[in-house]
């Protein structure tokens, strides 16, 4: 496997379960109105559904 494949599967992982956390991305957000997930906080100028809009533009979203 190349470092790229490695990546892919390491961050699929995280997204879908099976990994050194035994926490998952997928399970963690499905009860998350968007509302939730774009309001911004005092501490971050991140938000939920930014970092969702970047995993699916870098194709996590079709392991869904």
């Amino acid at each position: 496997m190349n470092i790229a494949e490695l990546i892919a599967e390491h961050l699929l992982d995280v997204y879908a379960g099976q990994n050194w956390t035994e926490v998952n991305l997928q399970f963690t957000l499905a009860d998350i109105s968007y509302e939730e997930a774009s309001q911004l906080t005092p501490t971050s100028a991140n938000t939920i559904a930014a970092d969702a809009t970047a995993t699916h533009t870098f194709g996590l979203s079709n392991c869904i």
